[in-house]
């Protein structure tokens, strides 16, 4: 589960519009942002869902991850710099 949470960060930094890392930037930034939302509950979720919520360490990384992902989306500034002037 891990692994495949890695491949779909990768996959939306990779194709998400307005990004300077994007090589395709064909993801809407809302879609970025619903699926960043979408991957922090299927984190939280996880131990539950797939019977490992007993075992300790592995509960505890995918909490971390999901609560880090969450710092990071509501951290991150998701408009250019000059498109936030603009709307503000």
């Amino acid at each position: 589960m891990s692994i495949i949470a890695g491949i779909v960060v990768l996959l939306a930094a990779a194709t998400t519009k307005c990004f300077p890392t994007s090589v395709i930037k064909s993801l809407p930034v809302g879609g970025h942002l619903t699926l960043d939302f979408a991957l922090v509950g299927v984190l939280i979720a996880s131990p539950f869902l797939f019977g490992f919520s007993d075992e300790t360490t592995p509960t505890a990384f995918f909490i971390t991850a999901a609560v880090v992902a969450l710092l990071v989306t509501l951290a991150t500034r998701w408009l250019p710099e000059k498109d936030a002037a603009r709307t503000a």
